[in-house]
């Protein structure tokens, strides 16, 4: 087994609310904030959206407002950490997300640490949705190297820009003018204040982190894929972790309702899944939230340290997969101890 990580803090901030432990109980509570919004479709509908509501920031400065409720939940729940030697991973959009630019990490790695130093080893992640994997990665590698005691992993993105939504519209890739094969648009913060696991100290830990890359993509004309990359992702996972994915009570995905990502998940369970299984609890956070991309790990992950310790007494197991437009795959074991 590798070094094993323990969420030791977590915060939200999103569409149902602005803390972990009101946006949990309303997820809990199977609720969205889902409203019509001012982006209208290509028949001038408006168009639903899960929204940071009564915010007139947009761009970097938006996101920056809800990393700063992030962290500002973080810091109240952990006043003995000091920011300045809290190394900073922060996972934001792919820089190839229709909408962007070339240094829109960038602009969104200065907006939220504008008012917090932190420390120097802090950097960006434009990894989107499975870019949750190269961090924890990179996590494991920073807290291994002693230089600093705790990493915050957080994620902040947006769909809700005209480039993006002009290029959703134009894909139909939104739950619009009557497709059904699409997902709402969401955004959204959350993160998780991660140390090396130690023998003996209670908590959610991420046992076991695996990559792939899959050939098969949405955008492309190949025929439709094999799983062979969630296939992979979660081996590398179980290989890390000790424990069999047939032996998890949760399985939690970044889905946010496309057929193409639903029958990805399903193909590559048949192959992971060892032994039959009487139940198989597979949870989705896209609709209560929205597709909240890159800020998606961070929000189940910190979901997860409310929701886990209330599924049973002793142990619990989950498998997180996410998965990219441009095909990189990640898996995510994680156990309560």
């Amino acid at each position: 087994m590798t070094m094993a990580l323990r969420i030791d803090q977590a915060a939200m901030c999103c569409a149902l609310g602005y803390s972990l432990e009101a946006a949990s109980a309303a997820i809990r509570a199977c609720l969205d904030h889902f409203r019509e919004s001012w982006f209208v479709d290509r028949g001038g509908r408006p168009l639903h959206c899960a929204m940071i509501w009564d915010n007139d920031l947009w761009g970097p400065s938006r996101m920056g407002f809800m990393f700063e409720h992030v962290l500002a939940e973080i810091f109240h729940k952990a006043p003995e950490c000091d920011p300045g030697r809290t190394c900073l991973m922060l996972l934001t959009p792919e820089e190839s997300r229709p909408g962007s630019h070339k240094d829109w990490a960038q602009e969104i790695f200065a907006a939220c640490t504008d008012k917090v130093a932190f420390h120097e080893s802090s950097r960006i992640c434009p990894g989107g949705r499975a870019g949750i994997g190269l961090c924890l990665h990179w996590a494991r590698d920073v807290l291994a190297a002693n230089e600093v005691e705790q990493l915050l992993l957080a994620g902040v993105d947006s769909y809700l820009t005209v480039g993006a939504i002009e290029h959703l519209l134009d894909t139909d890739r939104l739950l619009a003018g009557g497709a059904s094969d699409g997902f709402i648009p969401g955004e959204g913060a959350g993160g998780v204040l991660l140390r090396k696991a130690k023998p003996g100290v209670p908590g959610l830990h991420v046992s076991g982190v695996g990559l792939a890359h899959e050939a098969s993509r949405l955008d492309s004309d190949e025929p439709a894929n094999r799983s062979e990359a969630f296939t992979a992702a979660v081996r590398a996972a179980v290989a890390e972790c000790g424990f069999r994915a047939a032996d998890i009570d949760l399985h939690m995905s970044d889905c946010s309702g496309e057929s193409f990502y639903i029958k990805e998940i399903v193909h590559g369970l048949v192959r992971v899944v060892d032994r039959e299984m009487p139940e198989y609890h597979h949870m989705m956070i896209a609709p209560y939230l929205g597709e909240t991309g890159a800020a998606v790990g961070p929000l189940i992950l910190a979901f997860l340290t409310d929701y886990m310790p209330r599924m049973r007494k002793g142990r619990s197991r989950a498998l997180l997969n996410f998965a990219n437009d441009g095909g990189e795959r990640a898996a995510v074991m994680l156990e309560t101890r």
